[in-house]
C-alpha cells in the first residue's frame, strides 16, 4: 500500500505533539514515588497502560474502584 504524503506529514505532526505532551508535568495523571529517596516520577496512565497489562489492570482497577464508591 502506497503512503499519501499528507498522512505523513499528519503522523509527523501527531508524533511532535505527543513527544512534546510526554516533557509537560501539568497532564500527567499518576504519580509514583520510589524508593528511600522517595524520587517522583509523574506519568500519563494511558501510555503506561497501553506499554503494560499489568500496570493497566492496576491503574484502571484503582479508578474504577473510586467510581463505585
Amino acid at each position: 500500500k502506497a503512503t499519501d504524503s499528507s498522512d505523513s506529514a499528519a503522523d509527523s505532526g501527531w508524533f511532535s505533539s505527543i513527544r512534546a505532551l510526554l516533557g509537560r508535568d501539568d497532564f500527567t495523571d499518576v504519580t509514583f514515588v520510589i524508593g528511600n529517596e522517595e524520587r517522583v516520577f509523574k506519568a500519563h496512565r494511558l501510555l503506561l497502560a497501553l506499554r503494560s497489562p499489568v500496570l493497566a489492570k492496576q491503574l484502571y482497577a484503582v479508578r474504577a474502584r473510586c467510581r463505585l464508591s
